[in-house]
């Protein structure tokens, strides 16, 4: 009986160890909309006052927050915000708090200073252009983006950033965008190992083994005989010619010859041809 319980446990453990993290659900509030959604183009500035845009951080997930010192919900979750960015900012994240104070960064400054924000950047929109582009109908109001510059979800009120439900969420979202452009990249890549690349146990493990001097091997690509129904036949579909060497693919020649010599020793056999 002990036994089952600790085995039903372990699987437990292991089954959560092994689910995605982009599987954990949205917060309250946080409306997810199905299809990710184009956003307009906003303008804002850096603390040096440099014009900055949400295309400058294209690599990377963003979480957009709309704010201003004088609104109190504002106030009250920036602390949040900061851990959150302490925990998860990085090449692949970032939190970017965008400012609607007229009075200019200095207020933001002061701010900062007095409730101890160290890790969240100063952004600022003086002229507030950014929230009515938005379509914020108030603030705080945060937005979660893609790192194609495209809107995932919105959330409209204060929310704990650092709460644990939140980490996950974002979390999740960082990963699974970063699998999908892994997976992307792999697509490809010849002899990176994908599911798109057929050919990958084939081309590369049977060349990091050892093997016997003389092996009945493919003329045209030099692959063990027994993988050349898969490999060979993905790989020369087109083309008369490898059509033809395809044909003769059972030969036996010595694994360190050169394919160079493989070749000559075809022409010769030909009569020159």
């Amino acid at each position: 009986m002990i036994a089952s319980k600790l085995a039903v446990a372990l699987s437990a453990m292991l089954l959560a160890a092994l689910l995605p993290a982009a599987a954990a659900e949205a917060p309250q509030n946080f409306a997810v909309l199905d299809t990710p959604a184009a956003l307009p183009e906003i303008g804002f500035a850096d603390a040096a006052g440099q014009p900055k845009t949400l295309s400058d951080y294209s690599s990377k997930v963003v979480l957009l927050n709309i704010w201003a010192t004088w609104c109190a919900p504002c106030r009250k979750e920036m602390p949040t915000l900061d851990q959150l960015q302490a925990k998860l900012g990085g090449p692949d994240f970032e939190i970017v708090a965008l400012s609607m104070d007229r009075k200019g960064p200095d207020a933001v400054k002061k701010f900062y200073a007095e409730t101890g924000v160290t890790h969240l950047a100063l952004n600022i929109d003086t002229s507030a252009k950014a929230m009515f582009t938005l379509g914020a109908v108030g603030l705080p109001m945060t937005l979660l983006i893609d790192r194609h510059g495209k809107e995932i979800g919105r959330l409209i009120g204060p929310a704990e950033w650092d709460a644990p439900d939140m980490v996950d969420f974002i979390r999740g979202r960082i990963a699974a965008k970063w699998e999908r452009k892994r997976h992307d990249n792999d697509r490809n890549v010849p002899g990176r190992a994908s599911l798109s690349n057929p050919l990958y146990p084939f081309h590369h493990t049977f060349r990091r083994t050892p093997r016997p001097d003389r092996r009945r091997r493919c003329g045209c690509c030099r692959r063990p005989h027994l993988e050349l129904v898969v490999a060979c036949r993905r790989r020369h579909r087109a083309g008369a010619a490898q059509r033809r060497a395809l044909r003769r693919h059972v030969r036996a020649w010595p694994v360190h010859e050169p394919d160079d010599s493989v070749l000559d020793r075809k022409r010769s056999s030909r009569g020159g041809r």
